[in-house]
């Protein structure tokens, strides 16, 4: 992790990611929920009847866990469900993803456990946990088993390679934030190279249910014009105060407000 940073410090992404992929390739790794093992229950953050339940994806970086939607959730006390299910990989000894099918396995079966009642539920993501998010209401509404809606919480998609400065900024906001989490170990920075390779073949497919695409007013980076993220499929847009990381933070209960307002306009049932 010190290698990195000093890579990351002295301009040479390129051999800091190259460094990580070196790692995760020597760590243990997982190419179905079973070859997993014991699977998490999904944190609970807050508890309510109102329907729809939420059941939201962190985001597969270095930052990613149920504390990032702890602001958020306070929101919804006593009113809604939210839940968050396992990201696997970011813990010391936990095995890696080898495909994107085996990210959605453990997350189809984190949403299952965290509706066991069939309450209606609504999907969300956080940044690239946003594309998981996605790709888990797929398999979920083939399987009979469909998500209300999907709500996108400024999910940058891949294959935009004219926003390298913009990347490099957003590993330094990461940095930035280390210490909430007491510093990131060899697990945490491995997992998110893997899973930085992996969303780059996770893109959005066929979807019924409606998606809520929220965006920040206000960019996290500097000297670039090109920072919002886009979503290519129809969408309800929604825009709110912070940047891409301040939305979970400062700003949290004004997306939680906004997500709220969304729900609240769904049809019953």
């Amino acid at each position: 992790s010190g290698l990195v940073r000093r890579a990351a410090a002295d301009g040479r992404m390129t051999q800091a990611v190259e460094l990580l992929r070196t790692v995760a390739a020597i760590l243990p790794g997982f190419s179905s929920a079973d070859g997993l093992g014991d699977l998490a229950d999904p944190v609970r953050l807050a508890a309510g009847d109102r329907a729809p339940r939420l059941v939201c994806l962190p985001s597969p970086m270095a930052l990613g866990g149920a504390h990032q939607y702890a602001r958020f959730a306070r929101h919804f006390q006593g009113r809604r469900d939210v839940l968050v299910p396992t990201v696997p990989g970011f813990g010391p000894g936990e095995a890696l993803p080898l495909s994107v099918d085996a990210v959605v396995e453990v997350v189809v079966e984190g949403i299952r456990r965290s509706c066991p009642d069939g309450r209606p539920y609504v999907l969300l993501g956080y940044s690239s946990g946003g594309q998981f998010a996605h790709a888990a209401a797929e398999i979920m509404e083939k399987a009979g088993q469909p998500a209300s809606g999907v709500v996108l919480l400024d999910t940058y998609l891949p294959g935009d390679d004219g926003k390298d400065e913009l990347w490099r900024q957003m590993f330094d906001g990461m940095l930035d934030r280390e210490s909430s989490l007491g510093g990131f170990g060899t697990a945490r920075l491995a997992a998110m190279s893997r899973y930085s390779d992996l969303i780059q073949d996770c893109l959005p497919g066929a979807l019924t249910a409606p998606v809520l695409f929220v965006r920040p007013r206000e960019s996290f980076a500097t000297g670039t014009d090109d920072w919002r993220a886009e979503w290519p499929a129809e969408h309800e847009p929604a825009d709110v105060p912070g940047t891409h990381f301040t939305i979970l933070e400062d700003h949290a209960e004004a997306t939680a407000a906004a997500v709220d307002a969304w729900l609240t306009r769904m049809p019953a049932g």
